[in-house]
């Protein structure tokens, strides 16, 4: 992206975006209730119809509310999105500055530059010329210096909007354009019927799973998604410790937490809060985790006394495929220029509806521990 660029975004358009796809979740969630309350629970409670019919009928209302909810579920995720990446925290994909900051830091930059008597110019090189026939003097080569300095904060500063680009380049076709978009937010929703398009994604989940396991060594993620195309829907027990060593941010998290419970909490015994972490993905260790949960929520169970912290981490999550509103990317692995593997992720969610696969709990405890302080 050109760094004038930045300068010239509209950013209250963006914004005004925002808000009308709030204003779209709020209308539908006022829908689905209206829906529950006049017709789904009359229906259900069988006020005025009983028998099999009726029961039939119950179910499918049941079934067009969620569906409603999840309309509005998935056009409340997109304004909060947008939200995020016009002034909040980024996205979830590494981007962590927004828009309205990155605009500010690029007009304060701009400032220094003019002020330096320089200029950037379309390649985004930040330049100052010197005269005609005129050899440059000590003075002269710290200014060309200075003009790289320059041109390397420009450089980061326009590499942190095409990174966001690039994020809205692959969410808004997902928001968009994917196969049954809020179909498969209903996750409740289990009544279709597999048909070609679903049996080749769960012959290429079975593939991602070899190459998970063969091909990069990450176990626990392959264990995790063969037990969700094995679709019995049970609840895994994952080795939290394992977890917990293999994660420094969830490690940071933890310790974080220890902190607090030495300066904060009574002695006694407590349970933190359930709160989320992150596997992270620097080293092989990290993605085994983030291919096998990426994100999840876990908190400490123990005791405090005479200056020692007894705990032990408990940790949970719910083992999904990617719907909309999670805006999680397309399934990719190339090979050799050969593209091996290309699944949307709701087609992934969809294996839940068309019963090849079963969503599950994740569940997970770390053996005991001691901290003091």
């Amino acid at each position: 992206m050109r760094f004038g660029s930045i300068l010239e975004l509209r950013i209250d358009k963006l914004q005004a975006a925002a808000d009308g796809w709030a204003g779209v979740a709020r209308g539908m969630e006022r829908a689905a209730g209206d829906f529950d309350s006049d017709v789904s629970s009359p229906i259900g409670k069988k006020e005025h119809w009983e028998g099999s019919d009726a029961d039939e009928a119950a179910s499918t209302c049941n079934s067009i509310r969620l569906d409603i909810e999840a309309v509005a579920k998935e056009a409340k995720a997109l304004a909060q999105y947008l939200d995020d990446i016009i002034s909040g925290s980024g996205d979830d994909r590494g981007n962590h500055k927004n828009l309205t900051d990155l605009q500010r830091e690029v007009e304060e930059l701009l400032v220094e530059i003019n002020n330096a008597g320089m200029y950037v110019d379309s390649d985004n090189t930040v330049v100052k010329e010197l005269p005609v026939n005129e050899v440059p003097t000590g003075e002269d080569e710290g200014e060309i210096a200075k003009a790289q300095a320059f041109t390397e904060r420009v450089k980061e500063l326009c590499g942190q909007a095409d990174g966001i680009d690039e994020s809205m380049h692959d969410v808004l076709p997902i928001v968009f354009g994917t196969k049954d978009t809020f179909r498969t937010e209903n996750r409740n929703a289990t009544d279709g019927k597999a048909g070609p398009e679903d049996y080749t994604a769960q012959l290429q989940m079975m593939g991602v799973s070899t190459a998970l396991r063969q091909y990069h060594g990450y176990n626990e993620a392959a264990d995790l998604l063969d037990h969700f195309l094995k679709g019995s829907g049970e609840a895994y027990e994952i080795d939290a410790d394992i977890l917990y060593n293999d994660c420094s941010p969830f490690q940071e998290d933890v310790k974080a937490d220890l902190d607090k419970i030495a300066s904060d909490l009574p002695e006694g015994e407590f349970v933190t809060t359930w709160t989320g972490s992150e596997s992270g993905i620097d080293g092989d260790a990290e993605r085994n985790w983030y291919y096998g949960l990426n994100n999840f929520e876990y908190r400490l169970v123990g005791t405090k006394e005479d200056g020692v912290i007894t705990y032990h981490v408990e940790v949970q999550k719910r083992y999904d495929w990617g719907t909309p509103s999670e805006h999680r990317g397309d399934l990719e692995w190339e090979e050799a220029g050969v593209n091996l593997i290309d699944v949307e992720q709701s087609q992934v969610a969809e294996l839940n509806r068309v019963g090849l696969a079963q969503d599950f709990d994740v569940y997970g405890s770390t053996s005991e521990q001691t901290s003091t302080y």
